[in-house]
């Protein structure tokens, strides 16, 4: 009777609770976080009792899914307890439905916990759904189970075990066996579902092996280098490889029936199961130990199948004995595979389906045993890829199909490369104009110009010149426009024929003789073909020609430095090249002055090598440069370029700075007096002349007389590189390589800590100390961090109860839905209490969603349980320690490495700085005296600067009394940070014979961002200068802009006393602006 009682009340509470629990549910899934915590674990604990019917369980289970970010870990272990309870039972299928995706949203500790009950059974509990007789669950719990195991993986991997009290490190290490012989037995049972009657399980099957091969390290170590996310494998993909092995071991003998298995599923289902065996079959031409097509005989030894030679077997006795196991060649067996049943799917394939063949294709095609196979099939494999790089909706997706792309062209014949070149330039570049980044296009260009030079195929490029594409560049009678892709690909030829012909040098191997001879070739091929760059173009942007021509003539200027210094023998074409150039009736016509000077400068230098070449006629080039000079000066406009203020009234001037043309035409007479003695009359004249107009300006006499004073050059010279025979001319940048192109993104060492150094932020009488730290799971993402905890029992006592809760700024959001945001640590019947000198640690993820300085806060909360005297009830009493101080993750954090960001250059760089937003200032000082150490004080800031910062080499500034250096980074919000650091030398005030250095820092960006670097000022002063300079006066951060020091009338007018900066400061920075 009392039973008949409870289950009527247990029907009554039920019926109340259901229209509250659907009207929780439907409120949280209309709008996130509307419900109240209290409110949602209690209807959530009525809902999961284990006497509830099935229909409140259904929608306690789908309410678990609308968990708010709020939740404890006490309303997810009322869920785990309930989904542990349907597990054990796994009757109705209508509960079964919606409580097994619970464990893609459960914490990860909840996992970890119920994993290690032994007393749960947990495999048990996974059995029964993965056995499940109805095929929907059975489909469901394969798909949710692979992605628990490998989070569970990942989470050993990132030693998630130290969360938890052990007795001792032995005992951890059994825990961490015992779950991971869990995972095993799950992917067993996985693994036998490959060959279940039903296709909705066999396809699910496939679809979860593919899901675990494609995260592990071992998949991702078979790609090429510029395929990969990063450099180094992480943790996570590294800990997937034990169970990827044990898959293999079961696949690789039965290699024949896996792919009958897949073949038999419906259209519309084959995708991934091909994408997987493709990846099984990788393994097994790997496993054969061959590599070389042709010669290589990759054999193994597989089980036998049964439908081979059927028609054969049919008549046969049936006592006949069959083998056990077949010889199977690998490479034959991959390319009928990719022949026949890959690219018979992808004739007919959706957009969707292709991009999963396309992957499959291309793993295999990688591999060196098919590399005959790639002329046949590379063609309509890259038609499929340019396809989808057009057609794929993220910019993920899209980068990945590039990545293939690239590769894919250059396993292409020279005739096909040209015919497919257009489109797949196309397709390349659209995705590098959606990562915001030029990446894939200069990834292309640099691999066709190495493919050409190391395998002697210079045809390659000679056709690729001849091209409807550029012929806008190569022909004056053309009336084709002048298109972006071509502009991007004939900036990039030029780059890739200077960085990739020094780059062999540099590594000097024996393989790449051959390479170094074809280097002169493919220079001076490209260097006839785009001559006409130096001429007018009317209808184009001046600005993409210009960058070209200077793009040109570094070409033109390393091909014949290395004939000059011997290092390469000359061209008949090179020279014939040269004479065509410095012709009197072609020599006008380039439109470019510093082109003109740079041709002429390396004219005069070819003279004592080759008589053919007139040095009267250069001088008539040097006076009729002088004369455009003059004819252009205006003795009443001052010259000296600001980064704000810049002179755009003289047409003279075009994008170049004037004294940077004048001290490059001094240098050239000053080489052509030294190589031609005799015409010393002639070019001393000009020089008087160009000293008596810049002596009407006090600056700029000033500059050439110290240019004059510093030009020394050697006449027998022997270096491959032109900035050597002017190395004391740092001011003619004209001469100078490097600020030409930006730094090659394929070579580059990327120099990043993995881990930074950790911080302690509790009390020093704290029972537990707190250490905290960040780290970059990935590099590239830079808005994204993990937090380290750790914690450590100061204590001579065990210690339970205890919690440490994690606090965080407005600005940061946690990356899992679930509030795991607290370290507990308590008995458990797996360990005990945290021992004396014992440590635990955690690991969160955060995202950050705009430039600043993150904060996270932290605080102990110890529990302790007591009774009253009348009732004996427990009560929990919570005792809270004081807050921790404060960890703050610095600025440098979220700002992007010099590899993946490209340097501008110095009229760029004005540009930016003359169109910023913002801007702020600060009086600085160094923090050090001046030390006998061999560098220079500028020289010390630049070796100690930031991975993430770069310096402009074209406006540094070093010298013994005055330092200026120009800055620029980039956030990973795509925002520049621009920085302009002047310092002048003075005498310490109590030393007289040592020396300070003082002055400003000007910083530009965008209003947010000077809005947090003006809020914390040391920190921002840490990017630059590190710990060498500090604020002057650190009350008042305010200091007068750097333009103002510089302005034009303080220059013309007798200068003031500057609250930070003397008399003596302004005096040095009037000569030395950049």
């Amino acid at each position: 009777m009392q039973d008949s009682n409870a289950h009527n009340d247990v029907l009554s509470n039920s019926k109340k609770i259901l229209p509250k629990a659907q009207k929780l549910l439907l409120l949280a899934s209309v709008r996130n976080d509307s419900l109240t915590l209290r409110e949602y674990r209690n209807v959530l604990a009525e809902c999961l009792q284990p006497e509830a019917s099935a229909n409140l369980k259904a929608i306690g289970f789908q309410l678990a899914h609308q968990s708010p970010t709020c939740s404890t870990s006490a309303t997810w272990n009322i869920v785990m307890e309930a989904l542990i309870t349907e597990l054990a039972s796994s009757e109705d299928t209508s509960v079964l439905k919606h409580a097994i995706p619970l464990f893609d949203i459960l914490p990860v500790i909840a996992l970890i916990e119920f994993v290690m009950a032994s007393e749960k059974e947990p495999m048990n509990k996974f059995r029964n759904v993965l056995l499940h007789a109805d095929p929907h669950i059975h489909c469901l719990a394969i798909a949710v189970l692979t992605r628990l195991s490998i989070r569970i993986a990942c989470s050993l991997a990132d030693e998630i075990l130290q969360s938890f009290p052990f007795e001792s490190h032995e005992a951890r290490i059994i825990c961490q066996q015992d779950i991971n012989l869990i995972l095993i037995d799950i992917h067993k049972l996985i693994f036998q579902d490959l060959f279940a009657s039903n296709n909705s399980v066999r396809s699910e099957a496939f679809t979860a092996m593919s899901n675990l091969f494609s995260q592990s390290a071992l998949f991702q170590q078979s790609f090429p280098k510029e395929t990969k996310s990063s450099s180094s494998y992480r943790a996570e993909a590294l800990a997937l490889n034990d169970l990827v092995c044990l898959v293999l071991r079961e696949a690789c003998p039965a290699i024949c029936s896996l792919v009958r298995s897949a073949d038999t599923l419906p259209d519309e289902r084959k995708a991934d199961g091909m994408y997987w065996l493709a990846m099984v079959l990788g393994f097994l031409m790997d496993r054969t130990g061959a590599r070389c097509p042709g010669i290589s005989v990759p054999y193994l030894t597989v089980d036998y199948d049964n439908d081979v030679e059927v028609s054969q077997m049919e008549g046969a006795e049936e006592e006949l004995a069959q083998p056990s196991t077949q010889r199977l060649r690998m490479d034959q067996f991959a390319h009928d595979f990719l022949s026949v049943k890959l690219y018979s799917i992808l004739r007919y394939a959706s957009l969707l389906q292709a991009s999963v063949i396309c992957r499959a294709s291309f793993h295999l095609l990688l591999h060196p045993l098919l590399e005959f196979s790639r002329f046949q099939m590379a063609r309509p494999l890259l038609n499929h890829l340019i396809t989808q790089c057009h057609h794929q909706e993220t910019i993920k997706a899209k980068e990945e199909m590039a990545k293939m792309l690239f590769h894919t062209f250059l396993w292409l014949s020279a005739s096909d490369c040209v015919q497919a070149f257009p489109q797949t330039l196309d397709a390349l570049l659209l995705v590098d104009r959606e990562r915001e980044e030029s990446y894939f296009v200069p990834l292309l260009i640099h691999g066709i110009v190495l493919r050409a030079i190391c395998q002697s195929e210079l045809v390659l490029l000679k056709l690729l010149y001849g091209l409807d594409l550029f012929q806008r560049f190569c022909s004056e009678n053309t009336t084709k426009a002048i298109s972006l892709s071509a502009t991007c690909a004939l900036d990039q030829l030029l780059q890739a024929h200077i960085t990739i012909p020094a780059a062999l040098r540099k590594r000097g191997l024996a393989e790449d003789s051959k390479a170094l001879e074809n280097i002169p070739a493919s220079q001076i091929l490209v260097l006839e073909s785009f001559f006409r760059l130096l001429y007018p173009f009317p209808e184009s942007k001046s600005f993409d020609i210009h960058h070209l021509q200077n793009g040109f003539m570094a070409l033109l200027m390393d091909h014949f430095c290395h004939i000059l210094s011997g290092t390469q023998s000359p061209f008949q074409e090179s020279l014939q090249l040269m004479a065509n150039l410095l012709d009197a009736n072609a020599y006008p016509h380039i439109s470019s002055q510093k082109a003109r000077l740079q041709l002429v400068s390396l004219a005069i230098r070819m003279i004592p090598q080759f008589q053919t070449i007139s040095a009267p006629l250069l001088l008539t080039y040097l006076e009729h440069e002088f004369g455009l000079l003059q004819t252009a000066f205006d003795a009443n406009e001052p010259a000296i370029d600001f980064f704000n203020k810049p002179n755009r009234k003289n047409p003279f001037f075009d994008t170049e700075d004037h004294l940077e043309i004048v001290s490059s035409m001094v240098t050239c007479i000053k080489l052509l007096t030294m190589i031609q003695p005799s015409m010393r009359m002639q070019t001393t004249k000009i020089s008087t002349q160009i000293a008596s107009i810049m002596a009407s300006k006090r600056e700029e006499h000033m500059f050439l007389t110290q240019i004059e004073s510093q030009v020394q050059l050697s006449v027998h010279a022997t270096s491959p590189y032109l900035h050597d025979w002017f190395l004391h001319c740092g001011s003619s940048s004209i001469f100078n390589l490097a600020p030409l192109f930006a730094c090659d993104p394929f070579s580059s060492d990327r120099a990043l800590a993995w881990e930074q150094d950790s911080v302690v932020v509790s009390g020093s009488n704290d029972p537990l100390s707190i250490a905290v730290s960040y780290r970059h799971a990935d590099p590239s993402q830079r808005n994204r961090i993990t937090l380290i905890v750790s914690a450590c029992n100061c204590t001579n006592f065990e210690m339970s109860d205890v919690e440490l809760f994690i606090r965080y700024s407005a600005i940061v959001s946690y990356e899992s839905k679930c509030n795991d945001l607290v370290l507990t640590i308590r008995p458990h019947a797996y360990g005990a209490a945290l021992l004396p000198n014992g440590t635990i640690r955690i690991e969160r993820n955060f995202h950050v969603h705009q430039f600043s300085r993150p904060t996270f806060g932290f605080q102990l909360v110890f529990k302790e349980e007591s009774t009253t005297d009348q009732e004996s009830i427990a009560v929990v009493e919570r005792i809270k320690l004081a807050a921790c101080d404060p960890f703050i993750v610095g600025f440098d954090a979220f700002l992007r490495l010099k590899d993946e960001v490209a340097a501008p250059s110095a009229s760029v760089f004005r540009v930016m700085w003359q169109s910023a937003d913002d801007r702020f200032a600060f009086s600085v000082v160094s923090t050090a005296l001046e030390s006998t150490s061999s560098l220079s004080f500028a020289q010390t800031l630049i070796n100690d600067c930031k991975a993430c910062v770069h310096i402009l080499p074209d406006l540094l500034i070093d010298s013994a009394s005055h330092i200026h250096i120009a800055y620029i980074a980039q956030t990973q919000w795509k925002s520049r940070i621009l920085g302009s650091l002047v310092l002048t030398a003075r005498k310490n005030a109590t030393k007289n014979s040592v020396i300070e250095w003082i002055g400003s820092l000007e910083v530009r960006s965008s209003k947010s961002v000077i809005f947090e670097l003006q809020s914390a000022p040391e920190a921002c002063l840490r990017i630059f200068v590190s710990n060498h300079v500090r604020l002057d006066q650190p009350q008042a951060h305010a200091a007068e802009p750097f333009e103002t020091l510089v302005h034009e009338n303080v220059l013309k007018s007798r200068p003031q006393p500057h609250k930070k900066v003397d008399e003596e400061m302004l005096e040095d920075m009037s000569t030395a602006v950049p």
